[in-house]
């Protein structure tokens, strides 16, 4: 587990889980959309109608870039009730096979390092933009 990201993803998830009330986000969230089925990479067309820090719309904006089973390890992860063993049988039957308690803490740090990584990349991208250097280098 690496903690800086577990930090992010406990505030993202406690974002989520307020819904409206809170921080959260509306009927449109990651956690939302995969309760519906409609969970896809896209990015949001509509921006939240509620306050969000940048830090969690970034890291939503991260979960989007991953694929569908790590969205579904990070919701399920961050925003359900239970220890790690009932969180493996919801992603067991979210995702219709069976998950581990074990396998279910693998694919969290897997996540933890997919979420690094992405985040490290975006830092790169967002320091290029700032100097003007995005996209340099590329031929027509």
């Amino acid at each position: 587990m690496i903690d800086w990201v577990d930090a992010e993803m406990t505030k993202w998830g406690e974002c989520v889980r307020g819904g409206d009330r809170n921080l959260g986000y509306p009927g449109s969230s990651v956690e939302a959309r995969m309760q519906d089925g409609q969970l896809t990479q896209s990015k949001r067309k509509t921006p939240a109608l509620v306050y969000l820090p940048e830090e969690v719309v970034r890291t939503e904006e991260i979960i989007l870039a991953m694929p569908h089973e790590l969205q579904a390890v990070a919701i399920v992860a961050y925003t359900t009730n239970g220890d790690r063993h009932e969180q493996a049988r919801i992603l067991s039957r979210r995702l219709g096979r069976t998950i581990s308690k074990r396998s279910f803490v693998e694919k969290i740090n897997f996540l933890h390092h997919r979420y690094e990584a992405w985040s490290q990349a975006m830092n790169v991208y967002q320091r290029k933009l700032a100097s003007g250097q995005a996209g340099a280098g590329r031929t027509a």
